[in-house]
Parts: structure tokens; sequence; C-alpha cells
């Protein structure tokens, strides 16, 4: 999520424009709207309900198929499929090693970098306990944080096998 002068921190660094997380679809075919010259605009970007009726939507587990819709490069989704299946361990056992310290700042941290790798597959189960997570740990509710261990694991489960099965057909 963006911080209070983001925007005008990267705009001074001489960027085009600025997009804030979450991305909302409307306003980044906004942005690429105006940036792009009219020969490299795509020929049906959604606009205005249509592209709104997508944003923060939860989504269940990813598909090979939406992979593709998303990304449309097999390469890319097999490449991205291995590094969450490589990293997901990690990432468990850096919340749960925070979860033990009772350190808030590494459950955030952790669960935050989880959030974030899962969301970029879709915003279901995983991307959900992983925020809740991370919000609890900002607020410095360890033990709500705690509750969301056995869930958000077996979320990065599911999604691991899912993306193990995406990347074993691409």
């Amino acid at each position: 999520h963006a911080m209070k002068g983001d925007r005008e921190r990267c705009l001074a660094q001489d960027m085009d424009e600025y997009v804030p997380k979450p991305l909302k679809q409307a306003q980044l075919f906004e942005v690429l709207e105006k940036l792009l010259p009219a020969r490299e605009r795509p020929a049906e970007a959604p606009t205005g309900a249509a592209a709104e009726a997508t944003d923060g939507a939860s989504e269940e587990l990813p598909t090979q198929e939406s992979l593709m819709e998303k990304f449309d490069d097999d390469e890319l989704v097999v490449d991205m499929c291995a590094i969450f299946i490589e990293d997901a361990e990690p990432m468990i056992a850096a919340v749960r090693e925070g979860l033990d310290a009772g350190d808030a700042d590494a459950i955030q941290r952790a669960a935050h970098t989880l959030k974030g790798s899962s969301g970029n597959f879709a915003k279901g189960a995983c991307f959900e306990h992983a925020q809740e997570m991370e919000h609890a740990a900002r607020e410095l509710r360890v033990e709500d944080a705690r509750r969301q261990l056995a869930p958000l694991e077996a979320a990065v489960n599911a999604l691991t096998e899912a993306l193990r099965t995406i990347a074993g057909r691409s």
C-alpha cells in the first residue's frame, strides 16, 4: 500500500506516472492510456464498471487459463510457479519464527511477503489469511496473528499444489 508522499517522491525522480498498490485495474488502464502512443494501446482495455468489477474480487485458486490470461507467457508462468513453490516453506518458516519470538515486526514482514507472493497468482485464501495476519501484527495483536497460522498454512499448501499442477502442464 502506498505511503503518504510516495507519489510525489517517485514523480520527482522523473517517473512518468505513479500507480499505487493495491493496483486497481481501471486506474492502471487509465494511466497506460495516457502514456502509451495510440498505436501501442490495447484494442479493448476494460474501462469503467467492467474494470472495477474485477478490482478487489476474491479469486479462488489459480488455473493455467487464469494465469495465461493474466501473464500471456508460458515460460513466465512456469518460472513464477517454481519460485513460489521453492519459497513457500521458507516464507512460512519466517512467519513461524516471528510468531515463536512474539515479534510483531517480523510477523508483519513475513506475512506481507507471503501476501505479495501469493497475490501474483490470485487474491484467494492464501492472500487473505496473510493479509489478516499482517494487519494483526501491524496492530501488535500477535495472538490474533497466531490464529491465522493454521488456515494460512493450509492455504499455502493448496496454492502450492495448484501451482505444481500448473507448472507441470505448461
